[in-house]
């Protein structure tokens, strides 16, 4: 039995050593003798600490270490230039904690973080010309998206939009209220229908309708303008007008059409000169009286084949023509949300706002028997997309499914009791009741983020 021991230890001892003598050094070269890239492997035969691989003239490609076949620890990759093209972190073999890419010329193409090989928190993408202007941000969480856009992408695009003049499209002829073409075209006068547009485009940007295309229309301006003074000439304010007896016929026809298909308002100032720059803000706060549980002109502002609007003003009355459906193609979405899913700037929301949710009609229903609300204060780490819930939900002063068709399909309004909208106020909604056009239960959960 001792001679057997003495035997099996032997054999043992032998094959450890031999399996240590298969640790190795690697070194590959280039045709003109210099080193490419030099590695080790580990007992196994898997490549096992440094790793170092090269460009053509000893320039260094990419710096790394393994652990038994795994990337483990800081790696780095340069251009040929000797910049940094890649900085980033690997345990066993996935990407962990900071990851940095840059462009050729040096400044930053990707910034993100990563946990055990899945994107978490902040991800950026630059514009590789300009001063490390963001063109992508959003922010993960163990690799879902949980805001596809990053306050900097936002304000860019705001900016963008305020700048970039409305184009005017339509027929001029054939249609009364010359005026109304005279006032386009006045430079003074434009500034009104100008800023209308525009934030008209703000808002569907927010609220990720398409904006980009958006025309201000002679015709739809003519019969935004007769509503406009068919109300001033009645004092008062309604989609089906009687005929004023000082206005012709012709012109009433553009009035009541304008009345019936339009967004209405009524301004505390007695004489307005031009289309009121806040307009399409008042129409999208849509807070007075029983609007606040229908949000009905905020929903024209938001209908997805919206493309051609007109805006109009008499003394204290306004109209804007929104009943157009000349977007030949619908745009792809789930809900339309107000205020939008992820970063929000409060300059465009009060607490006197309700919030609304639209489902595209052709995907989900709403029924308010079975619809559960709950609006949550929460807390969000911006760094590792971490979130963290209040215990319990706000309560809410407004809760109401309107089913008639106002842009599209049913609309869910609801608003917290007590909210901000200041710099930093993050809330977590969770929505219950919701069905599928199969008729099946769908919660809806995102985050508000204002700022």
């Amino acid at each position: 039995m001792a001679r057997n021991a003495i035997y099996t230890a032997t054999i043992l001892t032998l094959a450890l050593t031999a399996q240590k003598t298969l640790a190795e050094d690697f070194l590959e070269k280039f045709d003109d003798g210099s080193i490419r890239l030099r590695y080790s492997t580990n007992a196994n035969g898997n490549k096992h600490g440094i790793y170092v691989e090269y460009h053509s003239k000893k320039k260094i490609k990419i710096r790394a270490k393994y652990k038994d076949g795994k990337l483990h620890g800081k790696y780095e990759e340069r251009f040929e230039n000797g910049k940094s093209k890649i900085r980033a972190n690997y345990e066993d073999g996935e990407l962990h904690g900071e990851y940095e890419e840059r462009f050729k010329n040096g400044k930053p193409k990707i910034r993100a973080n990563y946990a055990q090989g899945k994107l978490h928190g902040g991800y950026q993408e630059y514009e590789e010309k300009g001063r490390n202007k963001v063109a992508k941000q959003l922010l993960y969480s163990r690799g879902e998206v949980l805001i596809e856009r990053g306050p900097r992408q936002i304000d860019a695009e705001l900016a963008k939009i305020a700048k970039t003049k409305v184009k005017l499209d339509g027929k001029t002829e054939g249609y009364g209220y010359q005026t109304v073409w005279d006032r386009m075209k006045d430079s003074k006068q434009i500034s009104g229908y100008q800023k209308s547009a525009q934030l008209l485009k703000q808002y569907r940007y927010l609220s990720r309708m398409p904006y980009e295309d958006i025309v201000l229309d002679y015709e739809a301006t003519v019969k935004a303008t007769a509503a406009a003074d068919v109300l001033n000439r009645l004092q008062t304010i309604s989609h089906t007008p009687r005929k004023p007896g000082s206005m012709s016929d012709e012109d009433f026809e553009y009035g009541k059409v304008g009345c019936k298909f339009g967004n209405l308002y009524t301004s505390k100032d007695a004489d307005i000169p031009t289309i009121l720059p806040d307009l399409v803000h008042n129409f999208m706060e849509d807070s007075g009286g029983k609007n606040i549980e229908r949000v009905g002109h905020r929903r024209w502002c938001l209908h997805p084949l919206l493309l051609k609007t007109g805006f109009g003003s008499f003394r204290s009355l306004s109209a804007m023509w929104v009943n157009d459906t000349s977007r030949t193609e619908a745009p792809e979405y789930d809900f339309i949300h107000f205020p939008p899913k992820g970063y929000m700037p409060g300059k465009y929301f009060s607490s006197k706002h309700s919030w609304s949710v639209q489902p595209n009609p052709e995907k989900f229903t709403l029924n308010q028997n079975d619809i559960k609300v709950k609006v949550y204060p929460a807390r969000l780490s911006t760094k590792t997309g971490d979130l963290e819930m209040g215990s319990e939900p706000l309560e809410l002063d407004v809760l109401n499914v309107d089913p008639e068709t106002r842009g599209v399909g049913p609309c869910l309004i609801f608003r917290p009791k007590q909210f901000s909208v200041k710099r930093g106020s993050t809330y977590a909604v969770v929505i219950d009741g919701i069905r599928t056009a199969a008729g099946e239960e769908h919660q809806l959960k995102y985050l508000v983020l204002f700022y």
